[in-house]
């Protein structure tokens, strides 16, 4: 009997659901403490060629302790990005002047080490890791500004 073939769309779920096992402390961790299944059952799940995917609920009770691994994955393979909203009530008018203020220096550092690493003509691996680490950052401070205004909008 021929082994089923995944899809690449398939063999990215096993990628992403590998990284989120591994995340979470491997197999038998993963196994013995969190979803108190058999290490063989996890196994399959964290191998990339075995057809056997985890199921939905037990990827949430893992991303609940480890972080949106697996969804940031997805969201990737559609080509959107996760970003971590802002906690807490309305903002101050403290906070929105905070909050501008760290998006202009996250963007100015963005802007400021990007010129940097192009001046030999070439960005390297860890130069755009650095990067997109920043523009993430940077992100995700715009987010935080765009939340607290649409918090402002709705107590108007």
């Amino acid at each position: 009997m021929t082994e089923p073939t995944l899809t690449q769309s398939e063999r990215a779920i096993k990628l992403a659901d590998r990284d989120l096992i591994a995340a979470a402390g491997g197999i038998a961790a993963v196994a013995a403490h969190f979803l108190f299944q058999s290490t063989s059952l996890v196994g399959r799940w964290h191998s990339v060629t075995e057809p056997k995917f985890m199921p939905s609920p037990r990827r949430q009770d893992l991303e609940d302790l480890v972080g949106p691994v697996a969804t940031r994955a997805a969201a990737l393979r559609q080509g959107f990005t996760l970003v971590k909203l802002p906690e807490g009530g309305t903002p101050s008018a403290h906070d929105l002047h905070t909050t501008i203020a760290q998006h202009s220096r996250c963007a100015n550092e963005v802007t400021s080490e990007l010129v940097a690493d192009l001046a030999d003509g070439v960005i390297d691996p860890a130069e755009t890791a650095r990067g997109i680490a920043k523009c993430d950052a940077s992100i995700e401070q715009l987010i935080a500004l765009r939340t607290f205004l649409q918090q402002i909008a709705e107590t108007a």
